[in-house]
């Protein structure tokens, strides 16, 4: 069950969310490429999908689970 989240952003061109297994697909605007994170916080997913982030960049960059990593993993292919 995947939840796009939509907002006007500069840096994300989509981001679509799951609650329940906890991960995230976000795809960039500057080079359109698909990242799959996965442990994200369901706590914040929730909360980027019911409440409106100041911005949709600055919420990828503030979940931890991603911060941990240091790197995003390689690209996902959609297809």
């Amino acid at each position: 069950m995947r939840f796009p989240i939509r907002r006007n952003s500069t840096a994300i061109h989509r981001l679509t969310v799951n609650p329940i297994t906890g991960t995230a697909r976000v795809q960039f605007t500057s080079s359109r490429k698909t990242y799959r994170f996965t442990d994200v916080s369901r706590r914040a997913i929730l909360a980027a999908a019911w409440h409106s982030p100041a911005s949709l960049g600055q919420w990828v960059t503030a979940v931890p689970s991603w911060q941990q990593r240091g790197t995003p993993p390689p690209a996902w292919d959609s297809g």
